[in-house]
């Protein structure tokens, strides 16, 4: 047999304002549960017995048999006063629940029901109401009745307004033969109003527990003395503990107010399931939650939340469900969840710091808001956020974040083939990996940061990709796109490789990439340009293992954007910074690189060698006199910077001649018709020298004579 027991009610009745009622239960007999199931609830089992307010008509007065438990449960439910119970259609609650209620005064409109069920036993119960209360009764009154008849053996009566035994007025009380009364177990309860209530009694834990509206009341769970809850019951009192067909015990102490619902259930409703009946009865359920306790705390945990339950369980109705992170908490706090969670929508929006965490999985998936479909979305208003649990997008999403906001992702992000728009001016932080299952991952603006992998294409419409975390390695497992309003931030700690805390920044594509917009280099840590002649170093920037088509647009140096004064292959090019410090900027059909050379004496374009052509650049620009001193400098092979080009940088070039390069490599010997050239040429270049001294010295003579 089961152990433990159930029993749900729905009660309706008229109170002063301001005024509320516990309810007491004694849970030493069988208990009897009466409930339903509807189509749409499927996750909650059915209800042993019920009374549903909306099944009567004006002549039709039975219960319903919804479960399977043994006897005759459905038998016809006896009016005492002998009339129809009075249903009404005015405001009775929503939901599942249709408008129907019955009324039941002390004045005998109408008479309460009473009616043999069963027999049956269970040795678990809940028993759940819906109802709506006046509040008047200062003395006891019954709102329901399960017994053993004709001995009363075995009995549970639910009291409002007792002042006896340890309950108090405005309270209901449940009672069981050999049990006692429990006192303010569930309560204070508002008046004048729909109210669920539910007690669970189990008789395998010698506990009790009350909920109102969905939540477990504060005053329990309670031990109770072994309940005894295995004897048979073969009758049901409703609005009254009235039994057999005595119409003179009808109206002694019959409760005040209105009842829509009663169930009964031979087993204990988990606080979950309790909180499914509330919120598919109660109308229509809530969507929007708010995380309500300054604390760390459990997602599942009812309380911890503004309205009854917490979001994302329910599989009918989390498709329309979000999860608000306020101003609540005054420091940093880890909301934690192990089961699996769904949502429509998550918003972070404090200056101090949320960590969800956990070894659940929060889908995303798309609501129906307004009979529409309705994409998921997560929004950083301020602060910075970190998911530490596994997310995984069911749609498109879009994650908004504010600027100087951050959303991180310290675990695995699923896109599972769909997008993920970035937008907002903060920051999302990739720190982990998102799971290689396809999809793309747009940055309409703001920055996407972090050493995890991308599983799946980045595409860079108009913010910014900054790998690393000072610094780092992002992998994109797919292609990558940068558009013409997009940047690329890449960061320099020293000269250790990608991803080391004194290297730099990278980005490792394993499908194509293709480049437009800007690359913004910035450097820090220990890092400083090379000060040794022909000393040089190189950073890989970006790798693509699929090829790399286009070239950056514009391309910074620590906020300076690079001149390209020597162009190259692919969109490569050199800019010339000053006394021979060039920033290389290599495309080479795969990787983009960043070289910073300071370059050896005769190198007058930076390209790492010394040959012909940098011979006839200083052909080109030959001034021993020094005409052109404020435009000479290291790219015309002024390269001792006294304002002129001469024999002093001519033979620096001659002695330091590599055409084959210089630094690492060893200097080639020029041939013989290389060097002939070169000395026939800077000696046509000197007698023009000579012979032009000499013209204007015999033109000044002439002056003169």
């Amino acid at each position: 047999m089961r152990r433990g027991i159930t029993w749900e009610f729905i009660l309706i009745g008229k109170a002063k304002m301001g005024r509320t009622f516990t309810w007491w239960a004694v849970f030493m007999c069988g208990i009897l549960v009466i409930g339903f199931v509807s189509s749409s609830r499927a996750q909650t089992p059915g209800a042993l017995l019920e009374f549903n307010a909306s099944y009567q008509s004006p002549t039709d007065t039975t219960f319903e048999n919804i479960g399977s438990l043994g006897g005759s449960i459905g038998a016809a439910i006896h009016l005492h006063s002998g009339e129809p119970p009075q249903l009404n259609t005015a405001d009775g609650p929503g939901g599942n629940l249709t408008k129907s209620y019955m009324n039941v005064d002390n004045n005998g409109n109408p008479a309460a029901w009473g009616g043999s069920v069963g027999p049956f036993s269970a040795s678990a119960v809940t028993w759940e109401w819906w109802v709506k209360w006046d509040g008047t009764e200062t003395t006891e009154h019954y709102m329901g009745t399960l017994l053993n008849q004709p001995s009363w053996s075995q009995y549970i009566d639910w009291h409002t307004g007792r002042q006896a035994a340890g309950g108090s007025v405005n309270h209901a009380s449940p009672q069981a033969n050999g049990a006692g009364y429990l006192g303010n177990l569930i309560g204070p309860i508002p008046t004048n109003e729909w109210v669920q209530l539910v007690l669970t009694v189990d008789d395998s834990t010698d506990t009790a527990q009350g909920f109102i509206n969905g939540q477990p009341t504060a005053e329990g769970p309670r031990s109770v003395a072994d309940p005894s809850l295995d004897n048979e019951f073969n009758w049901v009192g409703i609005g009254n503990s009235v039994y057999g067909t005595d119409s003179s015990q009808s109206n002694a102490s019959r409760w005040q107010g209105q009842i829509a619902l009663m169930r009964f259930y031979d087993f204990v409703l988990t606080d979950q399931q309790v909180l499914d009946n509330f919120n598919l009865s109660a109308g229509p359920p809530p969507t929007d939650f708010s995380w309500n306790v300054d604390a760390a705390g459990n997602w599942e945990t009812n309380g911890n939340w503004t309205v009854g339950g917490s979001p994302g369980f329910n599989p009918q109705i989390n498709a329309n469900q979000t999860a608000t992170f306020g101003d609540v908490i005054t420091q940093r706090r880890t909301i934690s969840s192990d089961t699996d969670l769904s949502l429509r929508a998550i918003t972070f929006d404090n200056s101090n710091t949320y960590v969800v965490a956990g070894t659940g999985t929060v889908s995303l998936v798309q609501g129906t808001i307004g009979g529409s479909p309705d994409n998921s979305s997560i929004a950083v208003v301020q602060g910075s956020h970190e998911f530490q649990l596994r997310v995984t997008l069911e749609n498109d999403v879009d994650v908004e974040v504010g600027t100087d906001a951050n959303l991180i992702f310290q675990n695995a992000l699923n896109l599972n083939g769909n997008t993920l728009t970035k937008t907002g001016g903060g920051t999302l932080s990739i720190r982990n990996d998102f799971v290689t299952s396809g999809g793309r991952l747009n940055i309409a603006e703001g920055t996407v940061s972090g050493n995890g992998t991308v599983g799946g294409d980045l595409s860079n419409a108009a913010g910014t990709i900054a790998p690393g975390n000072s610094p780092g390695v992002l992998t994109v497992d797919g292609n990558l796109t940068n558009g013409s309003a997009g940047t690329i931030a890449m960061e320099i700690e020293g000269t250790g490789g990608a991803g080391e805390a004194d290297g730099h920044d990278q980005i490792q594509v394993t499908g194509s990439s293709n480049f437009d917009g800007t690359l913004a280099v910035t450097t820090g840590g220990s890092y400083a340009d090379p000060t040794t002649r022909s000393a040089r170093d190189h950073f890989t920037l970006i790798t693509s293992a699929g090829g790399s088509t286009g070239s950056f647009s514009s391309v910074a140096y620590d906020g300076t954007e690079l001149s390209a004064d020597f162009a190259g292959d692919n969109g490569s090019f050199r800019d010339h910074v000053g006394s021979g410090l060039f920033r290389n900027v290599n495309y080479d059909g795969s990787d983009v690189s960043l070289t910073n050379l300071f370059a050896l004496e005769g190198d007058a374009d930076g390209d790492a060698d010394i040959d012909i052509t940098d011979f006839n650049i200083l052909a080109s620009n030959f001034d021993d006199a020094g005409a052109n001193s404020a435009t000479n400098d290291w790219t015309t092979a002024d390269f001792d910077a006294d304002g002129d080009v001469d024999i002093t940088d001519f033979n620096f070039l001659a002695s330091n001649f590599a055409d084959t390069g210089y630094g690492g490599a060893v200097n080639s010997v020029p041939e013989p018709t290389g060097i002939l050239l070169a000395v026939l040429t800077f000696m046509a270049l000197m007698n023009r020298s000579i012979f032009n001294n000499r013209g204007g010295a015999n033109r000044q003579s002439q002056s003169l004579g």
